[in-house]
């Protein structure tokens, strides 16, 4: 899963696993050629962004350049948790 958001002050973020030099970090610095990468064939995968508390009323996915990827399907979630321990759906599935 490859994802990039831009959030002001960062926030802590966290991941099931990541590729090489895709780390999480890179998910929240606002340049989609910067992205975090999870590693190969481990799944399912999650990426979790601590808001601390921030209302959220959009979610942009960044995506490298056409140039750098090739076409692909993946299938992302939105969940939100108010403690950090129960999620809920916010986002449907969608491909």
């Amino acid at each position: 899963m490859l994802i990039s958001v831009e959030i002001l002050p960062a926030p802590i973020v966290t991941a099931t696993s990541h590729n090489q030099i895709y780390v999480e970090a890179n998910t929240v610095d606002g340049d989609a050629n910067c992205y975090w990468e999870s590693a190969n064939n481990a799944f399912p995968q999650r990426l979790t962004v601590d808001l601390c508390a921030t209302a959220v009323g959009k979610i942009v996915l960044k995506l490298p350049p056409a140039t750098a990827w090739s076409s692909r399907m993946q299938t992302l979630s939105v969940l939100g948790s108010p403690d950090g321990g129960t999620f809920g759906t916010k986002g449907g599935s969608k491909a």
